[in-house]
């Protein structure tokens, strides 16, 4: 047909056979011309059907597979577009052969029609049974993740010698999941669910993170990576405290997630955790710095959004319990805080109450505030307080140079003053450092140590003091104030009973071996509660009721009057260690001793006649007078 000529050929017995080859499909008319020329015209039949038109079938199989599941069956076809005798109903042996297209590298064998064929392009014989249709099943199976192709060629042989076919497609397998799993140092995974559950783990310190893509066998696909660095997406919740701030997840280097209250809607809730092919080693990503910034309990989501066209899931795991990697302080020593009107100051006394106040901070690795220690899930109440005996604990230490005075400490009560809230609290500790049996010190510039730790071993980050002198630190230095073992001292007077008598009322501290008790010209402050008489000396001729203290506003009790001069009225507070203490004259005549009894804080009672500590009292005498009698008193009369 249309000018093409085939080679000459000869009749020999009235009949010849001839093959009729056709590169291109389509249909044709045939024809000949003969020499001679013969009578009649030439007439064509196909069977019993008279045409000179010759159809040429398509010299391609048409290859059809459906993307599967890694571990599944691509349950596909392969087919001849315009079937013909020679593949109707028969088996055909073709070639077939398998190679990666997506990723470049050398996977496991590929399963074709129960044929194992390997992936690097190298062919097989394989039969293809055809149907009526010219339609063959074909069903590719692979156990890995990748793209796929598959190639298949056959040549013929006898009547069909010089036909070549081939065809060919791509065929993607993906992961049937992303497991994710989370674990600490110690390989154990990090999955508590609700407050007070362990394991724990600090916030803001890194966590082994592994993502594993694997088939539906749960076996890993090597062959497995993300497209791009946007493809691998995450979404986290914060379960608990339910009630809080949001942290931040940490998936990769780049990758930053902000939690959320609740779960996602879906996946544009997602954020992308910047993980890149590359990072994926044998359909493994592992990172072990991940880390979360927060207290509390997490949620966490992932998806590979699309990997060739496919969403990968991933089943959410819970991830926590995460906890402050260490607390902070900002101490604040309140020197004589449970004396009133005397909180501040340089010094205590021994036995009198200091309050060491302090802000707590609880952080994280990093050093910010985990805002979420707070409620269930704060772990520290103040609790378990006691003085350092080389034992751990919640411990308060003394140290006055290298000398361990914490034996000596008394805890008088521990609060959280300022509950926690936002991660910050304030914790209150009343203590005294209890006087010697024989009158000791001064302990000036002692040193106060602390250490505690939550319920959950969340400890006090920054200790700088070794109190037991092992060579390592065990609390931390929480500021120095001075020691002093003090009384309230009242001093005998004597003198005329015509006159005012005042009396010698101090606060004093011990300043040491050879020194003893000195007045103590730094105490503005130390109140007496009261101040009281009575007769030293029954026989005499002086009764309480003759005399009384120099007292306008009766500050000093019952035996407070109005009498006397400015410089006489009583004063009950220390002013550079001394009181104001007179007795108003009881006139002529009216000569004795009376008892001046000072009620002393509890602290500045001392033992003063070896039958235990008492207030202090002193003899106030009337109408006696110095032994040196060459003395003449006289006034100038104007």
């Amino acid at each position: 047909g249309s000018g093409v000529l085939a080679n000459q050929v000869t009749f020999t017995g009235g009949t010849q056979t001839v093959a009729l080859n056709r590169s291109s499909a389509g249909t044709f008319n045939i024809g000949l011309s003969a020499t001679p020329l013969p009578q009649n015209p030439t007439r064509c039949f196909i069977g019993a059907t008279e045409t000179c038109s010759i159809t040429f079938a398509a010299t391609a199989f048409v290859v059809t597979l459906p993307d599967q599941v890694s571990g599944g069956s691509s349950a596909g076809s392969v087919s001849v577009p315009t079937c013909w005798s020679d593949f109707q109903s028969k088996t055909v042996q073709v070639d077939v052969g398998t190679q990666y297209v997506s990723p470049v590298w050398g996977g496991p064998a590929v399963n074709a029609n129960g044929v194992l064929l390997p992936t690097d392009g190298s062919t097989t014989v394989i039969d293809l049974v055809f149907d009526a249709n010219c339609v063959a099943p074909m069903q590719l199976g692979y156990a890995d993740a990748g793209e796929l192709g598959l190639t298949i060629g056959f040549v013929g042989s006898g009547s069909l010698s010089g036909l070549t076919m081939s065809g060919a497609d791509n065929v993607v397998f993906y992961p049937a999941a992303l497991n994710v799993q989370v674990v600490n140092s110690s390989a154990t995974p990090l999955n508590a669910t609700a407050p007070g559950m362990v394991p724990v783990h600090p916030a803001g310190m890194g966590f082994n993170l592994t993502v594993t893509a694997v088939n539906s066998a749960g076996l890993v696909t090597q062959g497995y990576r993300p497209q791009a660095i946007d493809r691998l997406r995450a979404y986290v919740q914060r379960t608990g405290p339910t009630t809080g701030l949001e942290g931040t997840f940490k998936l990769s280097a780049t990758g930053d997630v902000l939690t959320a209250p609740n779960p996602p809607a879906g996946p544009g809730d997602y954020s992308a955790c910047n993980v890149g092919p590359g990072e994926f080693v044998n359909g493994v990503y592992s990172n072990a710095n991940a880390s979360y910034s927060e207290v509390g309990l997490v949620r966490l989501y992932l998806m590979d959004s699309d990997y060739m066209g496919h969403t990968i899931p991933a089943s959410p795991i819970p991830v926590g319990r995460f906890v402050p990697d260490a607390f902070q302080v900002a101490p604040v020593i309140l020197n004589r805080a449970a004396t009133a009107g005397c909180t501040g100051g340089n010094f205590t006394y021994m036995g009198e109450g200091l309050r060491l106040s302090m802000q707590l901070m609880a952080k994280n690795a990093s050093g910010g505030i985990t805002r979420n220690y707070q409620g269930a899930f704060a772990a520290f109440n103040g609790s378990g307080f006691a003085s350092y005996t080389g034992l751990t604990g919640n411990t308060l230490a003394a140290q006055y140079l290298s000398t361990d005075l914490s034996g000596r400490l008394a805890l008088n009560g521990v609060a959280l003053s300022v509950p926690w809230a936002a991660g910050v609290a304030t914790l209150d500790i009343d203590l005294s450092l209890q006087s010697a049996a024989a009158a000791d010190g001064p302990y000036d510039g002692t040193r106060l140590g602390l250490a505690f730790s939550d319920s959950d071993g969340v400890a006090l980050r920054g200790l700088d003091m070794d109190v037991d002198g092992n060579g390592s630190m065990d609390h931390l230095d929480a500021g120095a104030t001075d020691f002093r073992a003090g009384r309230l001292s009242v001093g005998n007077a004597h003198g005329s009973e015509l006159r005012d008598l005042s009396v010698p009322v101090a606060m004093q501290f011990f300043a040491g071996p050879g020194l003893g008790f000195v007045t103590h010209t730094l105490d503005n402050c130390t109140p007496i509660t009261s101040t009281t008489l009575s007769d030293a000396d029954t026989g005499d001729s002086l009764p309480v009721s003759e005399t009384c203290i120099v007292d306008q506003l009766g500050a000093s009790g019952a035996d407070a009057c109005a009498a006397g001069t400015v410089g006489n009225q009583y004063r009950g507070t220390a002013l550079a260690g001394e009181y104001v203490v007179s007795l108003k004259s009881p006139g002529a005549g009216r000569t004795g001793g009376l008892r001046v009894t000072a009620d002393a804080p509890a602290w500045a009672e001392f033992d003063w006649i070896s039958a235990g500590n008492a207030d202090p009292v002193g003899i106030a005498t009337f109408g006696i007078y110095n032994r040196n009698t060459e003395f003449i008193y006289q006034r100038e009369l104007r």
